[in-house]
Order: C-alpha cells, then sequence, then structure tokens
C-alpha cells in the first residue's frame, strides 16, 4: 500500500519500509532458501505493479499527446535538458529505481523495468508512434528536436 501511495504522488515514509524491507531481507527459512522479501513480498510488488502499470499505460494514452507521454513515462537525463523541469515530469523509470534504490532490493529493479518497458512502451509503442496531430511523423515534420530526442 505504501508503494501505491507513493506512486499515487503522496509522500510516505521510506525509512520505515526500507526497515520492515531489511528485516525480511535477512529472514531465511534457511541458509539454502531465498530470503522471505524474494519469497513473500516481491511476488506482491510485482503483481501489483504490473495491473498499476498496465492501468497507468491505458490512462496515458487517453489523456497525453506523443511526446507527453513519453516526458512522463521515459528515462529523462536529469542534466542539461533546461526545457525539462524534473520535479514536473512523472518519470516513471526514474521514479522505480528510486524506489529500489531507497527502500526496496536493488534485485527488484530488473523485474520492475521489465515491467515499465512491457506495460509502458513495448505494448503502446505503435499507437504512440502513429498518434494523430503528435506521432512520430508530425515530429518529424516539424522539426520536434526535444520531443523526438
Amino acid at each position: 500500500m505504501q508503494i501505491q501511495t507513493e506512486r499515487s504522488g503522496f509522500v510516505i515514509n521510506r525509512s520505515a519500509v526500507k526497515g520492515c524491507v531489511d528485516v525480511l531481507l535477512q529472514l531465511n527459512e534457511s541458509v539454502e532458501s531465498a530470503d522471505m522479501y524474494r519469497k513473500l513480498l516481491e511476488p506482491d510488488i510485482l503483481r501489483e505493479s504490473e495491473a498499476f502499470y498496465k492501468s497507468e499505460g491505458e490512462r496515458l494514452l487517453e489523456t497525453c499527446d506523443a511526446p507527453e507521454y513519453l516526458r512522463r513515462v521515459c528515462c529523462l537525463p536529469l542534466f542539461g535538458h533546461a526545457a525539462i523541469n524534473i520535479t514536473q515530469v512523472e518519470d516513471r523509470f526514474y521514479a522505480e529505481e528510486s524506489r529500489t534504490h531507497h527502500y526496496l532490493s536493488s534485485h527488484t529493479f530488473g523485474p520492475l523495468r521489465k515491467i515499465l518497458e512491457d506495460h509502458l512502451l513495448t505494448s503502446h509503442l505503435s499507437t504512440i508512434i502513429s498518434m494523430p496531430n503528435s506521432g512520430l511523423d508530425v515530429m518529424i515534420d516539424a522539426d520536434k528536436k526535444d520531443d523526438l530526442s
């Protein structure tokens, strides 16, 4: 629930979540078994993430043009891009990387990144590219270099 709350734009107590995650990372049923985080928590995180990003991709397709969709989803350069205020952009890849860096297991980012790629990019790529008035052809014709980058 805390991850969902944070994805919705609210502030959570990351250190409290990290403390719980750290306990699960240290608990094992046996020396040979995976930690309790990977066994109990990570599958739920990934399942909920998949549902969230499937819905998020559909919502963004309905509400954004192609450049805005890509700005909200894709990894943006954090430096040297004066036209974009990073605090106004919902960069989902950056947010998930930050989440795994600050309070989840770093192991979780690989599967999360795959979920993001599958549900925000790959499955919608042809729709984004062919959006009327904002798709790839329009960006090329209008020489929208920032949007194309």
